[in-house]
């Protein structure tokens, strides 16, 4: 009858586990995500003070404005909309040229794992340290 009075007792302890597991991963989460937000509201805060000054500013500034914005998108001087589309152009040909280079890498490997890599890798000049690099010269 013991056993009986235990089990109950238990199942509801694990479930109280968990519940204070769960509270303090969504509490983590939180601080987390606090410490995470907070640098981009202070940026944005910054950005959008018109007294261009870090010192002493408040979060939320009380003469808030968007003249900054006006300033940097509507200046012949500074180019913003070019500069983003360069700095997109050259982000995309990275991302596809490691792409393609990753691929080749994976291909390679799979070759080798499944037997049919090692003449391929011996004709190669990537792999010169490879134990068939004497022999990379020659067909077979």
């Amino acid at each position: 009858m013991s056993s009986t009075s235990m089990a109950p007792r238990r199942a509801g302890s694990i479930t109280r586990q968990r519940r204070i597991a769960l509270a303090l991963r969504i509490l983590l989460a939180i601080v987390l995500l606090f410490f995470a937000l907070f640098p981009v509201v202070w940026i944005f805060s910054a950005s959008i003070n018109p007294s261009n000054s870090l010192v002493n500013q408040d979060l939320i500034p009380p003469n808030a404005s968007l003249e900054n914005y006006r300033a940097l998108l509507g200046n012949d001087r500074f180019p913003f909309f070019l500069w983003m589309g360069n700095s997109l152009k050259l982000a995309i040909l990275t991302t596809v040229l490691g792409l393609i280079f990753t691929a080749m890498a994976a291909y390679a490997f799979s070759a080798s794992a499944s037997g049919d890599g090692a003449a391929c890798c011996s004709r190669s000049c990537w792999c010169r340290s490879s134990p068939t690099s004497s022999t990379w010269w020659r067909s077979s």
